[in-house]
């Protein structure tokens, strides 16, 4: 049997998550009256939160950083503060406002990083600068720690 590539590893579980989201959902609405459920009660945003750090900027596929912005602002409208969000990866569940502290999170930080590059500073110079300084405590203490969270990002911009 062939060996299974990531990728779709990745998705075999991501479709058995999406599987099991949909049961648990149908499980609440046997036990609550339908009106009780939110509309958007359970919204999963994969590798757009990761709920405890910054998240990989994955350009090979095509992302970016504004990319990730731009998600996290679709999503934010969708969810109420009685959403349950499920991160594609660490904390397994998060709400609307840890969603949007995390797309602030990663707009400062961009916004700090392009107007460092806009302005000549180099990479190394940029990471020495400290961009994600503020945010390093809550989102910096993962895999993707605050220097090569700064060259993904400056990268990108």
């Amino acid at each position: 049997m062939a060996k299974q590539s990531e990728r779709q590893w990745q998705e075999r579980l991501e479709g058995q998550l999406l599987d099991d989201i949909m049961k648990l959902r149908k499980k609440w609405e046997r036990h609550f009256d339908q009106t009780t459920i939110p509309d958007k009660f359970l919204q999963f945003v994969d590798a757009i939160l990761r709920g405890i750090s910054t998240e990989r900027v994955d350009y090979s596929t095509g992302g970016s950083i504004d990319g990730m912005i731009a998600a996290s602002d679709a999503n934010l409208p969708a969810a109420t503060e009685n959403t349950i969000i499920i991160p594609g990866h660490g904390k397994p569940v998060s709400n609307k406002s840890e969603l949007k502290a995390f797309r602030d999170m990663l707009v400062d930080i961009r916004d700090k990083i392009a107007g460092l590059k806009k302005s000549g500073r180099t990479l190394e110079e940029t990471v020495a600068a400290k961009p994600t300084a503020p945010h390093d405590a809550k989102w910096g203490q993962f895999v993707i720690d605050p220097p090569f969270f700064t060259k993904l990002v400056y990268e990108g911009v």
